[in-house]
């Protein structure tokens, strides 16, 4: 959203006052260059004026510019780290009574937050200091402090006073802590609609605690109707801040699985739909599998074959291998397909090259009994071991039984100059 020309025009007098030597106007600017205005080129988030500015005015005797600058210091945008100098600037802004400084001394001194300088009762004394002055990040810390007795004793109803300041200030933690009381009961009745009432704010100012916990609530009808459409949507909200994948392929995996909102084959086919016509090889992978096992349709081998194709295309995703590997099990097969092990095998190959494991093991069984590809003990055993190398590194505890796999390996490629597999046998070999 583009600033309103009201607020254009108080930005140009803020910055002439500053040019005039204003020092709140500097601290305003500061503040203005450190985030930056959407839209707006000329006030671009710039550290280096925001840090200028900042030094300037704290140097000159302006209280919020010290904190803030001590803030600057010590998270590095002022151009470098120099925790020295961020905690001269915090705690002299802090003796001086300025709120932020205060909860940031707090902070120093709070090992939850790295900090070396490890003082519980130092910490809340700061804390309870920065709250009392109505500093509603501080307020909603205070109440975590009193909930779990850190520079204090275990106070359930002072956590939820403070909770309930912080929460009514608009502050996001505090409304997520303030639900999450009602939500459990502590240190008052337990109460899901007020519960929800708190978190539906904190999800609305954009918590992915928030969403992830109204998610559940939508899920569970507690506080609220049951509504998986809108416990879907939240968690989408939630995860796509952390998630790289198509937000349409998050809602079908959520109807798809049933984990966390019940399953629903139409909807997740629905939004699969959405995410393939932005080629999305997951979703179109998906889509495969459902026309292949006749889930929210009528099986249809022909249509899963398309989307299997559609998603082998794209080269960097683990659907498209594993749609390069249903390809090799539906030419082995036969299904649409003429029966072709040759085909399969390439399929299976590309797959396994994009180091797929299950493709990796079927790779192995076709060099192992000679189906689609001349008979290869070397070339069984090196699939063999790619495919379980990689499993057993992530359980240590199942080298024995990786020892017995190859051994057992050998012994069938050795026993399979004995075999006289029928084309029968082949197939059922490939698509165990």
């Amino acid at each position: 959203m583009s600033p309103s020309e009201g607020q254009q025009k108080a930005l140009y007098w803020m910055e002439k006052a500053a040019d005039r030597g204003d020092l709140e106007a500097k601290f305003q600017m500061a503040n203005v260059y450190l985030s930056g205005i959407p839209n707006l080129p000329q006030y671009a988030a710039d550290n280096k004026k925001a840090f200028s500015l900042c030094k300037d005015a704290a140097e000159k005797g302006n209280l919020k510019a010290a904190a803030l600058l001590g803030k600057m210091y010590y998270s590095g945008d002022s151009g470098k780290v120099d925790q020295k100098a961020g905690f001269y600037w915090t705690e002299k802004a802090a003796r001086l009574g300025d709120p932020f400084a205060e909860y940031n001394m707090a902070r120093f001194y709070n090992p939850q937050n790295g900090s070396e300088r490890v003082d519980l009762d130092t910490a809340f004394y700061w804390m309870e200091k920065s709250a009392n002055q109505g500093f509603h990040p501080a307020e909603s810390a205070l109440g975590r402090f009193y909930r779990d007795g850190q520079g204090t004793e275990k106070n359930p109803d002072k956590a939820f006073y403070w909770y309930n300041r912080a929460a009514e200030g608009g502050n996001i933690q505090g409304q997520i802590d303030l639900a999450m009381a009602y939500y459990q009961g502590d240190a008052t009745e337990k109460d899901s609609k007020k519960a929800f009432y708190w978190c539906e704010k904190a999800a609305n100012q954009g918590s992915e605690e928030a969403e992830e916990q109204l998610a559940e609530m939508y899920h569970q009808g507690e506080g609220t109707q049951k509504d998986d459409d809108k416990a879907a949507e939240y968690y989408q909200k939630a995860w796509a801040k952390h998630h790289f994948d198509n937000p349409a392929t998050v809602m079908g995996d959520l109807y798809f699985e049933g984990q966390k909102i019940d399953r629903n084959y139409p909807k997740a086919l629905a939004w699969y739909q959405k995410a393939a016509a932005q080629n999305d090889s997951r979703a179109e992978n998906a889509i495969g599998n459902i026309y292949y096992s006749g889930l929210a349709v009528p099986q249809d081998f022909k249509q899963a074959l398309v989307w299997y194709r559609k998603a082998t295309a794209d080269f960097y995703h683990t659907q498209a291998y594993d749609a390069e590997m249903k390809l090799g099990d539906m030419y082995s097969k036969g299904q649409v397909v003429p029966q072709d092990f040759k085909q399969a095998f390439s399929w299976y190959e590309r797959s396994a090259r994009h180091h797929y494991k299950p493709a990796e093991i079927k790779l192995s069984t076709l060099y192992e009994k000679g189906i689609g590809v001349e008979k290869n003990k070397e070339q069984a055993v090196y699939w063999h071991r790619k495919a379980f190398d990689k499993a057993f590194a992530e359980i240590d505890d199942r080298l024995d039984d990786h020892a017995q796999g190859m051994a057992m390996l050998y012994q069938a490629a050795e026993d399979a100059k004995k075999d006289a597999a029928s084309p029968k046998a082949k197939e059922d070999a490939v698509s165990d």
